[in-house]
């Protein structure tokens, strides 16, 4: 059975914003499927700044079922895909493309080429 842990918590404070980042483990039982990383801004925005299924696992639902539980979580997302197996992820959850700017007033949404999503 699938399940979302998280391992670790850091409070991170810039100049050009201030955030929650945390860190969650997707398991099937006790055997780790992927990874990611949240960043909570106090506006209420909240970035998915990374998001990994490991080698092998790829391509069997993971990542969707890993943004399935981390919207449970925080309620809607910001992504910014890196590649475009990633965008079309994404596009397949109904997403919607919500610019292509390369930095908004919070300096967390970098557009990486593929657009910057919300869900």
């Amino acid at each position: 059975m699938l399940s979302i842990i998280k391992k670790d918590e850091r409070i991170c404070d810039y100049d050009e914003a201030s955030f929650t980042n945390s860190f969650y483990s997707l398991l099937d039982g006790g055997r780790e499927l992927g990874t990611a990383s949240m960043e909570a801004y106090a506006d209420g925005t909240n970035y998915v700044a990374r998001l990994d299924v490991i080698e092998g696992e790829r391509g069997k639902g993971y990542g969707t079922a890993m943004l399935h539980m981390l919207r449970e979580i925080y309620g809607s997302l910001v992504i910014t895909p890196d590649n475009s197996d990633a965008a079309r992820l994404y596009d397949r959850l109904g997403t919607s493309l919500v610019g292509t700017r390369q930095y908004d007033e919070s300096f967390f949404a970098l557009d990486n080429g593929f657009g910057v999503y919300a869900i």
